[in-house]
């Protein structure tokens, strides 16, 4: 996000539904493109996807998304490259009082301050 943000200002779905920022496009090391109110994004060897709320915020994530980018470097991220083993720790994570506080529907995940 930093380097859109860079590059174009406050990222949002509206800017660039409104044309003030390219649907898709290449910055130095980084390819992108929006999609419904999400963006997918080639950084460094890495597909990273997000997705705005309804508030306008991108810290939730899913572990489906996050899959994503670690299931294709196993070597680097162990068992966090396989989505069930990463589900499990995300749900032992958030029983276990840790930052990462599951939505009800036990699906999104949002970082937040420790208790």
């Amino acid at each position: 996000m930093e380097r859109l943000e860079t590059e174009y200002g406050e990222v949002s779905p509206s800017r660039v539904w409104d044309e003030e920022i390219p649907r898709k496009g290449r910055l130095p090391g980084l390819s992108f493109h929006f999609h419904g109110v999400g963006c997918t994004a080639q950084i460094d060897g890495y597909t990273v996807n997000w997705d705005w709320d309804r508030e306008g915020r991108t810290d939730a994530f899913e572990a489906w998304k996050l899959w994503q980018m670690t299931r294709d470097h196993p070597q680097e991220f162990g068992l966090w490259a396989q989505l069930e083993p990463m589900k499990e720790e995300l749900a032992r994570l958030c029983v276990s009082g840790a930052v990462i506080p599951a939505n009800e529907w036990g699906v999104l995940y949002r970082l937040a301050p420790s208790a």
